[in-house]
Parts: structure tokens; C-alpha cells; sequence
């Protein structure tokens, strides 16, 4: 976002503010964040996608020929929820269940960072050079979205939340395959119970975990 240098004089009014002189405060914060925000969602569709050609019975990269051009996030989840039923038929329903119910409040997410618009909100309450935050809020015609918005904070909550689900995918997608014997007891047990989100200390993926084991690493792309 440009700022457009002002040449004129300050006005008299101690409360008016000069649009363009001075930067939102959280500009820089606010614009990165929702940079790395939709590149973790790029990184969770990517663990999906993996699972996908595991449950397809192909390769990761003709997998993602099929994935990738499926630009509809319902009918994606409807395909994996139907392919999970054909290799795993109903167990692991609980983990199952709510992990793909937790990816659907992901998807809603991300529709809203991506279209929802920089607002720059000014208060005129407090100096110049505080006044100016940015949000993202829904346009015009949005619906229920009106009088909502997004800061910085919570587009990294959004973040931390892709990490653990698409890490979670990862782990999960061993069951059912040769790397499953590696999986160990706790694995094991979380995926005969619903997800939790944040999850409890006791979670390998938590950032308050303190096991013996570190946390499982996610592959690179």
C-alpha cells in the first residue's frame, strides 16, 4: 500500500488528519500477515492433497493434477470425506469427523481473508501519528459479515490453526499404510477420538507440549 506524501500545510484543527502522511500503525504487520496467512492455507491444501493421492492409489504429483483443479472446498472435503469412507470405511469417524469439521471453519477463514478489503480506520481521539489501523472488512453486499473485521492477531491464530491441522493430516495420513507401525501410542490414540482446537498440552502438536518426542515435522512441499 502507497503512501502519498502531502505537501501541504497542517491544517488548524488539532483532531483533523492528513490522509496519506502518516502510515497505518500495523501497515507493515497487518499486509505481511495476510501474506503468510493464505500461504498456510497453501500449505494445508498441500497435506490434503497428499492424503488424497494416498486415498486415490496414485502418486503425490498425479494426485495433485486431479486436486488442484477442484476449486470448489465443499465438493473437495465431500471427495476426501467419501475416499477416507472407501479406505478406512468408519474407523477413526470421530478424529475424522471433527478434523474435517475444524477444516471447514478453516475454508470460511480464508474466503474472508482473501476477499474481505483493507479498511483504514482513524481515530481522531488520539495523535496523528497513532490514528490510522488497518482491518480487513467484508465489502458491500458481504451479508452476514457486515460489522466484522480481521486484525493482525487474529489472521495469526489463523495461522498457528492451518499449521497444527495440516500437521495433524500428515500424521494421520499413515494410518492405513506401511508407516503406520512407526506411529506411536499417543498418535494412535488421538485418532480414535475428536480433534480438539487449541489442543491440550498433551498434544504433540501444542505448543505446550513436553514430551520426550518432538513434535512430528510437516514434509517439505
Amino acid at each position: 500500500m502507497e503512501t502519498i506524501p502531502m505537501t501541504e500545510d497542517p491544517p488548524s484543527q488539532e483532531t483533523a488528519y492528513l490522509i496519506g502522511r502518516y502510515p497505518a500503525v500495523n501497515q507493515n504487520t497487518l499486509l505481511l500477515t495476510r501474506a503468510l496467512a493464505i500461504q498456510a492455507y497453501a500449505t494445508l491444501e498441500f497435506s490434503l492433497s497428499t492424503v488424497f493421492a494416498q486415498w486415490l492409489g496414485t502418486s503425490v504429483d498425479v494426485g495433485g493434477l486431479v486436486f488442484f483443479r477442484i476449486t470448489n472446498a465443499h465438493a473437495r472435503n465431500r471427495i476426501l470425506d467419501d475416499l477416507k469412507k472407501k479406505r478406512l470405511e468408519s474407523n477413526y469417524n470421530l478424529f475424522w469427523n471433527s478434523l474435517l469439521s475444524l477444516i471447514r471453519t478453516i475454508d470460511q477463514r480464508r474466503n474472508e481473508i482473501v476477499h474481505w478489503h483493507i479498511v483504514n480506520n482513524i481515530d481522531l481521539s488520539i495523535p496523528h501519528e497513532q490514528a490510522s489501523k488497518l482491518t480487513l472488512n467484508p465489502p458491500t453486499g458481504w451479508g452476514s459479515g457486515a460489522g466484522t473485521s480481521i486484525n493482525e492477531q487474529e489472521l495469526a491464530e489463523f495461522i498457528l490453526k492451518c499449521d497444527f491441522v495440516s500437521r495433524a493430516i500428515v500424521m494421520f495420513s499413515a494410518i492405513g499404510t506401511d508407516r503406520a507401525v512407526d506411529l506411536d501410542e499417543v498418535w494412535l490414540n488421538i485418532f480414535q477420538q475428536p480433534i480438539t482446537y487449541p489442543p491440550p498440552g498433551t498434544h504433540p502438536l501444542s505448543p505446550k507440549y513436553s514430551g520426550s518426542e518432538s513434535p512430528p515435522q510437516r514434509p517439505e512441499a
